[in-house]
């Protein structure tokens, strides 16, 4: 999949079309303090697997709530590589990746 950004202003054009193209692309503007939501579509998950998630990850979220950059914790690394085709490098991306922000 191609993913394009482009900036129009205050509005960032977001082209990512599955198979390469997009017609229309999907548009983000700022809200009222000038941060850009920006999230994919997600699977609906089962309400008790929702939960399960949710409890596991809990400080991880509370990090992503602040207005600080989350940083290299362990917490921040686990809720970023908790998935099955997660690669072995990508934790170790992640943790550089993480440490640089800061």
């Amino acid at each position: 999949m191609q993913v394009h950004y482009e900036w129009q202003g205050e509005a960032l054009h977001i082209y990512d079309h599955p198979w390469g193209f997009a017609p229309e692309p999907r548009v983000i503007l700022p809200d009222d303090h000038g941060r850009y939501e920006i999230h994919d579509v997600w699977f609906p998950i089962a309400p008790p697997l929702a939960t399960a998630l949710g409890c596991r990850h809990q400080a991880a979220r509370a990090i992503l709530a602040g207005d600080a950059p989350p940083r290299a914790t362990p917490e921040m690394l686990t809720y970023l590589t908790a998935f099955p085709k997660t690669g072995p490098r990508t934790r170790h991306n992640l943790e550089k990746l993480l440490a640089r922000t800061h």
